[in-house]
């Protein structure tokens, strides 16, 4: 631990000089919406490739404690690269030490928070790879970071998912397909209900993906004898369903079908189809449950 303000400035310093290849610094603003917008100059061509390597391929840090303490000035640079070098020592110390960013991982979400929503896409990147990897580290521990806040970084990450360059959007459900494998699925559950009825039709299309592979990892726990909170979520389930089933986007349209035939395989595989029908009906009237078996 680090105890003193004279230590805290040797570790800093100490840090500082391993980025030994420096750029001219860079002004950034940040728009109304929160989202950093890189100005001035560019500085020489880099190969930001260095910043996106594998998570096996990355090493122990020699002196955890002092980078992560210098952590938390590195990824507030105002250089991009300084912060993306920054990201990736904190994915080491997620990967190799994660009792010292646990320490300072209230001070650091909000910043990663904010790289991932940047409209450089290279640092955007880096920081969806960063946060994969502290999913993996802290599992249920980062529930209360992707919630908090407006928007969450979970409606950051549903965003980037659907809206975003093809490499982002692909990267970003890296990071979401980390959250299925990495928390509970109560927690997913509670936390996609939030966004089945978002605004943008892309996003719908990609909450009811994951929505839907929330429930496959919940029914194979199940399988395994693991209490399931899809036994107790039923009427949420179809109220999605519904919403999603004739959605303008053929991926929603397409979950919509999976998950309705998941419900109805897994509790109603060997009744009657008026049990199902009954049961669709008292969850969303007689209307609605006419309306989407019908379509599916």
């Amino acid at each position: 631990m680090i105890n003193t303000e004279e230590e805290v400035t040797q570790c800093t310093g100490e840090i500082e000089n391993n980025f030994s290849s420096r750029v001219e610094p860079r002004r950034v603003t940040v728009n109304q919406a929160g989202t950093r917008l890189p100005t001035g100059v560019e500085p020489e061509a880099i190969d930001v490739t260095v910043y996106y390597t594998r998570a096996e391929d990355l090493t122990p840090l020699h002196s955890p404690g002092c980078e992560a303490t210098a952590l938390l000035v590195q990824i507030n640079s105002v250089n991009w690269t300084t912060v993306c070098s920054a990201l990736t020592t904190a994915r080491r110390l997620a990967i190799y030490h994660p009792n010292e960013l646990k320490l300072v991982l209230d001070t650091v979400m909000p910043h990663l928070k904010l790289h991932i929503a940047s409209l450089r896409s290279s640092v955007c990147k880096t920081a969806l790879i960063c946060a994969t990897d502290f999913l993996k580290a802290f599992g249920e521990l980062m529930f209360i970071h992707l919630q908090s806040g407006s928007p969450s970084l979970l409606a950051i990450l549903l965003q980037k998912a659907a809206l975003d360059k093809r490499f982002v959007m692909d990267e970003a459900k890296r990071t979401l397909s980390m959250m299925i494998n990495a928390m509970p699925c109560k927690v997913l559950l509670n936390m996609l209900f939030l966004h089945v009825r978002d605004t943008n039709c892309k996003v719908r299309a990609i909450v009811a993906k994951y929505l839907t592979e929330t429930v496959e990892k919940a029914l194979c726990e199940r399988e395994r004898g693991i209490e399931c909170c899809i036994d107790y979520n039923h009427e949420y389930l179809l109220q999605a369903v519904a919403t999603f089933v004739n959605d303008r986007q053929p991926g929603a349209r397409e979950s919509a079908r999976q998950l309705l035939s998941k419900l109805k395989d897994t509790y109603y595989h060997d009744t009657s189809s008026d049990e199902w029908f009954r049961f669709v009906e008292r969850s969303l009237g007689k209307p609605t449950a006419i309306k989407i078996l019908r379509t599916v």
